[in-house]
Order: structure tokens, then sequence, then C-alpha cells
């Protein structure tokens, strides 16, 4: 033996040293020595009771005896590279005697002795660990279900609310202008009173239904913040200027006083921090008589703090103050009981603008209502977006079908369960994805749908719609070819103005406006892109040299034309996607194209991509089942 040997030999202990006793008698895991050829040469008594086999029948076999899924080959090679004293970790399948599978933990260690390679393996029974995690598991496909279901109850709810409140409004704007054009024609006084309470009532309940609806659309997530830069200062002095005619009307003999900082300036929405104003200040006016009321506005760091304090009756019990018709109670004959969602709407729009709303008062000393909106709410707008993305990744169970083309398709999804419609008419359509809110529209723009753009307008536009996710279908009823648009995050549609284009893309997202690209836009659009943004043309993209953005960081968001790109909209797209596949990608379908050059399109990008329409209701077919 050289010296290297000999000290190996030193350094690495040989079987039957001192540690053998404990090894092979004491330790409560199946210990074993087997060589590079999976034979057996040692085994302790452990091992021998939980197989079942006797340390002679053990010694007669070979590891592929006790776990029938291992290769001899592939080990040998993986047992020859292995460093010497350098433990690895992997789990198996022992079989015992009595053909129990065992699931094991083995743990194995690489030794030598008389220069022969030996394998020290340690092998933990992990039945109970495998038995949780499956049990973990099935908890958590449970868990799953539930949360579909819960989703499909919400689903469920909120298409009831939104039918209720269709069906209910238009008879009730019925009532409401009859009876307003009755109080012009009659001149008998006690009429013109019993119409004012048929009046007042209709409205009552017009505005109970609004505000249902309003929180339906909180609570299921789908009405968003859409925050731009604003002067908090001078929408407050106009909430302010603005109430006073309404606190004279109704004549409770309050007073009205501010006390507004200046100068605070935010990026947030300014339309929901007005509404919230409106609420707190409605309130502390019904609930108030001979007294003062208080709004002030001032900047704490980073916060904007909007109070609003009264020396009303005060409230007893604050806990129920912002759950939904936790209806306020009054002492004073002359209040009439709200419908008990005005605070609760309050802290939904609080909540939505990253905020936090919170109150102290007592009896018959007053309320003071604190709302503080922090001035940026760009991180927690761009979590929302992620959340939005998500979403549309796994839809929830409805999907609107614009085209008559795919009436199977949708036949095929409510077989499935899913709600789906398919209108070629656009304002029947329309109304349906208002009543709907679907997760999912596929809009059909061919010459038999002419106005498709002026649909995906519309639901644009819509609060229960405008988060929606559209795909565009492309179809050519005489050569039975379709091409279904999907590989857009949105689909944008004109006509937009500059501060419509700039709200759309700061809900997607956009945080500096400098990293927006905008491919070839129409002339229509260009003067309202914002400031900052880069135009690229169609071509530059599609060169191969590889100059386009080596000069600077590459995009966040790119807003591609439909009709200036043209044949080539996927070919532009899927390049730009090599190159910023982290890029957020918008589909622009713009108003200043003609009927000729929609058509043109279509017909070019059905030449080039097109497939047969089977295929693409086939295609269809599976997104609708995803929905489930």
């Amino acid at each position: 033996m050289d010296s290297r040997d000999e000290q190996q030999s030193k350094e690495t202990p040989a079987l039957g040293s001192g540690w053998e006793d404990v090894l092979f008698k004491h330790l409560g895991d199946s210990v074993c020595i087997h060589d590079r050829f999976g034979r057996f040469v040692e085994v302790n008594k452990e091992m021998c009771r939980v197989l079942g086999y006797s340390r002679c029948e053990l010694l007669e076999m070979n590891v592929s005896d006790l776990d029938s899924t291992v290769s001899l080959d592939v080990l040998d090679g993986l047992w020859a590279r292995m460093p010497p004293e350098q433990p690895i970790t992997v789990e198996g399948i022992h079989t015992s005697k009595d053909g129990r599978e065992i699931p094991v933990e083995v743990r194995i260690v690489k030794f030598f002795r008389d220069e022969e390679a030996l394998f020290i393996v340690v092998a933990r029974d992990i039945t109970n660990r495998v038995f949780a995690s499956e049990h973990t598991e099935q908890l958590n496909a449970q868990l799953r279900h539930a949360h579909r279901q819960a989703l499909a109850a919400n689903h469920a709810r909120d298409r009831l609310l939104a039918n209720m409140s269709h069906e209910l409004r238009t008879p009730l704007n019925a009532i409401i202008g009859y009876s307003e054009l009755l109080q012009e024609d009659i001149d008998d006084v006690q009429h013109c009173d019993d119409l004012g309470k048929i009046l007042g009532s209709a409205k009552h309940l017009l505005g109970l239904i609004d505000d249902v609806l309003d929180l339906s659309h909180h609570e299921s997530l789908r009405v968003r913040a859409e925050p731009i830069d604003c002067d908090l200062s001078i929408l407050i002095e106009d909430v302010y200027r603005g109430f006073l005619p309404l606190l004279e009307h109704e004549d409770r003999g309050n007073t009205l006083t501010r006390s507004i900082a200046p100068g605070i300036e935010a990026f947030t929405d300014p339309d929901k921090v007005e509404q919230i104003a409106l609420n707190l200040l409605s309130n502390a006016n019904k609930f108030t008589r001979d007294g003062q009321i208080l709004l002030s506005l001032e900047r704490d760091g980073e916060d904007a703090i909007l109070i609003v304090k009264d020396t009303g009756e005060g409230i007893r019990d604050t806990q129920q103050l912002f759950i939904p018709f936790g209806v306020l109670e009054s002492s004073d004959s002359s209040i009439r009981q709200g419908k008990g969602l005005g605070l609760a709407i309050c802290k939904r729009y609080v909540e939505s603008l990253g905020g936090m709303i919170s109150v102290e008062s007592a009896v018959a000393l007053g309320s003071t209502f604190t709302v503080t909106i922090p001035l940026q709410i760009e991180e927690r707008h761009t979590e929302q977006l992620e959340h939005k993305r998500a979403y549309m990744n796994q839809p929830g169970g409805i999907v609107c079908l614009s085209l008559e083309s795919c009436s199977e398709v949708a036949k095929s999804a409510r077989d499935k369960g899913i709600q789906g419609v398919a209108y070629k008419d656009t304002e029947r359509f329309v109304a349906a994805a208002d009543a709907l809110r679907p997760d999912l529209v596929v809009l059909e723009m061919s010459e038999a749908y002419p106005d498709a753009r002026a649909a995906g307008h519309k639901l644009k536009t819509m609060a229960t719609t405008s988060y929606c996710r559209i795909l565009l279908h492309l179809y050519d009823s005489d050569n039975k070819r379709g091409l279904l648009l999907e590989d857009f995050d949105d689909v944008l549609f004109s006509p937009m103005c500059k501060q419509a284009l700039a709200a759309n893309l700061r809900r997607h997202g956009l945080k500096d406006e400098g990293d927006l690209w905008a491919i070839s836009p129409p002339a229509c659009l260009r003067a309202d892109l914002p400031a900052g943004a880069r135009v690229v043309e169609r071509d530059d993209v599609l060169r191969c040299d590889g100059s386009l953005g080596a000069e600077q960081r590459s995009p966040t968001h790119v807003l591609l034309d439909f009709v200036a790109c043209g044949p080539q909209t996927l070919c532009v797209l899927r390049r730009l996607q090599q190159r910023h596949p982290s890029a957020v990608f918008l589909l622009l379908v713009a108003k200043e194209a003609s009927a000729v050059e929609y058509r043109d399109t279509i017909h070019a990008l059905l030449d080039a991509h097109g497939a047969p329409i089977d295929l693409v209701h086939d295609r269809m077919s599976t997104i609708a089942a995803q929905l489930d």
C-alpha cells in the first residue's frame, strides 16, 4: 500500500471499530452497507425488523431486490462519481418480505475499505410524512374547490345584482320621468304633494339600487382606482364650495368651515377622493343640527389627511359602522334613515386608493372621520395590474361571444356550465356584457360585423367591463378561415383623447411615460401620446440589424396600431416579445382607418396567419373550457 492509500486508510474507519455496536444494534433507522455492485455487506437489526427478512437473507440480496424501480447500471455510474464522505439524500420505496411498500428517505455516504468502495446507507421510514403530504394536498384541493365555489357564488350574486338593477332601473326611470311631467301639468296642491312623495320615494329606491350595484362592484374587485396627477387642495376647496348650496337647502342650521393646506399634489383618483369627502360631509350634516362641521386637509409626510368633524349627536356603536346595511340609529325623528351603504362604499374607495379610514365619536359630542390617502399609489396600482393579469390568465366562469359564427362555441360553453352569449347586434351585446360582467370577450371583426370597433370602445368605457380581457376574432365567411388574436395583454379602442389614453396606460401599470413605445401610431393619436413616449415605425422593428433600442433602455409598455402594422401585426408583436419579454403589449384599434382599410388589414392577416375556422373554434372551445 502506498503512502496515499495508507493515509486514506487511517482517515477512514474500518468495519469492526467500536462504533459497530451503536450503528448496527442500537440505531433506530435501517442501516446497511453495500458494495459498488449493490450487494449487501452488512445490515443492522432494525432493517431486518422493518423489512421482515433475516440477516442471512438480506446478505444474499441486492439493493434492486428492495426497490424494483432502481437501475443498477444508472446507480453504478452515480456511485462511481460520488466523492467520498460527501453524503447525498434521495427518496425511494422499499418492499418488505410480505409485499408492503414503505416510502423511505435514503442517505448515502461513500467510503473506502482496503481500496474497495463501499456505501453506508441510512434509510428512514417517511410513511407519516408522505401521509401528511397527501393529506395536505387533499386539503389544498378542497380549499381550491371551495375557492372556486366562492368565486362562482360571487359571480352569481354579481350577475343577479346587475340583472336586477337593470330590470328595476327601467320602470323606476319611467315613474320618475312621468311624475316630473305630471308635476308640471297639475296645479292642484294636494296632487302635487302626492306626486312629490312618489317622486321622492322612486329616487330614493333608485339611489339604493345604484349603491347596491356600486358596492357589488367593489366587493368583486371590478371597480379600480384610476390615478392621475391632481391637486388635492383645489379638489377639496371645490368640494367645500359645492356643498354650501346643499347645506343651505337642507336648512338644518349648521355652519361649515374649512381648513385646507395649499399645494398638496398627488397621483391618485380625484373622483373617488371627491366622493369620499361628499359622503362624509353629507353624513355630518344629516346627523347634526344647529352645529358646526369642519372640513380639513393637511399633509403628513407621504400622505394627505382628510378630516370631517361635526358637533352632532355622535355614534353609540362604531364597530358596525363600515359594514354594508349597518344603518345608524338617530334620536332625531326628522332624519330619514339611510341605506347603510354610504360608509361601506366610502371604505371601499379608501382601500382602492391604498389608504385608511377611522372614526372617533362620543354621544352628544360629535364625530370625527379621518381619511389617510397616500400621495402616490403607483406601486399599489402596479399590484392591481398584476392581479388583473393573473385574473385574466385564470378566468372565473363567464365568456361573452359577440359573433354569430361562434354560436356553437357559446352553446358548448353553456353545456359546460359557463355563462356565454352570442349577439351580432351591438346594442344587445353591450347590454348583455354590462349585465354579465364577463371575464372574457371574443369580439369578431369582419365584413359581417362592421361595428366591432364601436362595441369594443363601449366595453372599454363601461365600469363593468373596462378591465375585461378582449380577444379579437378575424373571420372570413367566404373561405371559412379564422384567426384569434390572443397574444396581447389587452386591446384598446378609439376614439381616445389624450386624457383617456393616459388613464388607460396608467391602468396597465405605466409609471414612467418615457418607457412607452408606440409602433406606427395613427396621425390622429400621435399628438396625444404622453410626453417622452418613443414613436417607432413598423419597418424599424422588422429590421434584423439589432440597432433598435441599443441606445436606450427597453420599453415597459408597447402600443401597436392594428391598421398601421397591417399584415405584419403578429410579426411585429413576436419580434418585440423576443427582444422585450417583460413588456406589456397593447393592441390599438384606432378610429382613423376606413372600413376598407380594416377589411384589407383583416384579409391580409388571414392570408398570412389564418387557419381553417374549425381549428379556431377548437381553440375557442379550449379557452371556454378553461373558464370552469
